[in-house]
């Protein structure tokens, strides 16, 4: 592993979230593609849907216009990129070897031989205030219902005679 914290409980914190993950967007891949005829638009249309979900939430533009800041709220990337951050930024203590003035580390300063809670030096675009449960718990909501979605998709191309 990369550094994750070494507990059997933050592994499947991130398992959970991974698997949860990888439902939704599988989900919304079926959605693109019960809604076009073609798999050269639905690929095009998963494309643009995702690139706007990963944009907004937090992982890729640190400051998002206000007038922008709903995609964030409606991205499973969102939740999920915030339960793991979150997770192990928690169960990690961070030691300083050289001083770290606060506004280097988002407020948390260091001083040489101190240390610094993971959980304080989570970046603004990524924490948004919810506990690793609840994203948890919206992330489970969200796979539900695209899955459900998907599935209305599906039936209601196939009732239409669509595919």
């Amino acid at each position: 592993m990369v550094g994750y914290a070494a507990s059997f409980t933050h592994f499947l914190v991130f398992l959970a979230c991974y698997a949860m993950f990888q439902i939704v967007s599988e989900s919304v891949g079926t959605m693109c593609a019960a809604g076009t005829k073609s798999s050269t638009a639905a690929v095009l249309a998963l494309t643009f849907i995702l690139l706007i979900l990963l944009s907004f939430s937090g992982f890729l533009v640190s400051d998002v216009p206000v007038y922008f800041a709903w995609v964030g709220k409606i991205s499973y990337l969102t939740y999920a990129l915030a339960a793991v951050v979150g997770d192990q930024f928690a169960a990690t203590t961070f030691f300083c070897d050289v001083a770290v003035p606060p506004s280097a580390a988002g407020g948390a300063g260091c001083f040489i031989g101190g240390e610094i809670a993971g959980a304080e030096l989570v970046p603004a675009q990524v924490a948004n205030g919810l506990s690793v449960e609840t994203n948890m718990l919206i992330l489970l909501g969200l796979t539900l219902g695209t899955r459900a979605l998907a599935f209305l998709f599906i039936w209601g191309t196939h009732r239409l005679r669509f595919l």
